[in-house]
Order: C-alpha cells, then sequence, then structure tokens
C-alpha cells in the first residue's frame, strides 16, 4: 500500500555566522532568512521550524517545536546572533544529522501509520 503525502514539512535552518557574512551584513542574512519562513504556513499540523548557527561551532537557537506561529518563528530568527570566527559548515551539518537521528531514534513503531507497519 502507498502512503499519501500531506503538507506537513519539518524544516531546519542552518544558518552561517560567521566572519565570511561580516557583522554588518549580518542583518541582511536574518532578513532572507525571514522572508523563507514568512512564504510558510507554521504551525504544529503543518510547518515546524528549527534552526542552527555556525561558526567555528554550530550552536542550535531553537528546535522544531519550540514555535507555533510563524511571527514567533521570525522574531526568534531575528535575535539569533553573529558568531563571527571561522567557516565551519561541516560541524554544523554534522550536529544537524546527529539532532535529526536522536529524534528518530525516540520515535516508537506505534506512532507511525499501520501503511508503514509489517
Amino acid at each position: 500500500m502507498r502512503a499519501e503525502c500531506d503538507d506537513r514539512l519539518d524544516m531546519v535552518l542552518v544558518v552561517q555566522s560567521s566572519n565570511n557574512i561580516r557583522s554588518e551584513r549580518y542583518p541582511q542574512v536574518l532578513d532572507l532568512v525571514a522572508s523563507i519562513v514568512a512564504e510558510f504556513d507554521v504551525s504544529p499540523s503543518k510547518t515546524q521550524v528549527g534552526a542552527l548557527i555556525y561558526s567555528d561551532s554550530p550552536m542550535i537557537q531553537f528546535n522544531l517545536t519550540e514555535f507555533q506561529t510563524k511571527q514567533d518563528v521570525i522574531n526568534a530568527v531575528k535575535r539569533m546572533p553573529f558568531l563571527g570566527g571561522r567557516t565551519r559548515v561541516a560541524n554544523a551539518l554534522r550536529l544537524m544529522v546527529s539532532a535529526i537521528i536522536i529524534i528518530i531514534v525516540l520515535f516508537s513503531v506505534d506512532m507511525f501509520p499501520r501503511e508503514f507497519k509489517n
């Protein structure tokens, strides 16, 4: 049996916050990220948004379930700090993947629809 797609989405924003961006241009980066978020229907039943910033080390700014409205996510994005430092994208991606793996491991088989069970 084939599962139907729905319009739910979990989106993790990975935002560079190193000296390559420069502190004076960082607000423009955050405005761009906020404009992307503005295009989605943010709610627990539609799009959930998480974010991390990175330079030398990545930092999770908020998780997928922390904010339930588009405006709350946009406000949180605009508050993300500029870190400076070097651009270490590999560290950011490792953190993102490890966080996703932890989330997946926490789900039990009983949470999946019947179509996905044996």
